[in-house]
């Protein structure tokens, strides 16, 4: 440790509000554009879901420890990654007829010469 800084409350409280303002506040931006583009597609469901599952235990270890500044924050951050994840878990995965499907490797090289004697005589 750090002699005399972390008997300071008033340092000790300003870290933790910088902290929380940081790692709530930068998921603002992301829920805004994907409101704004009506777009989910592209986020991971599995990043979305783990960072959710993590903030609410964050939640409850405020909890445990009483601590307003924790629980606060990451309420905060819960309740913008959970409107993320529905807005991921509505989002409908583009169909099969909207995408062209991508030939397979056989299919590529079906009637193509596929020796170099082939592809000398071909």
């Amino acid at each position: 440790m750090i002699a005399g800084l972390t008997s300071d409350p008033g340092l000790i409280t300003a870290v933790g509000v910088l902290a929380a303002s940081l790692t709530t506040g930068c998921l603002i931006p992301q829920v805004l554009r994907t409101h704004r583009t009506k777009s989910a597609g592209d986020l991971s469901l599995i990043y979305l879901a783990a960072m959710d599952a993590g903030v609410i235990l964050w939640v409850v270890y405020g909890v445990f420890l009483d601590s307003t500044p924790i629980i606060v924050a990451n309420v905060a951050s819960a309740l913008l990654v959970s409107d993320l994840l529905v807005l991921r878990l509505r989002q409908r995965p583009p169909s099969s007829e909207a995408r062209p499907e991508r030939p397979r490797a056989a299919e590529e090289h079906a009637g193509s010469p596929t020796s170099p004697a082939e592809r000398d005589a071909a």
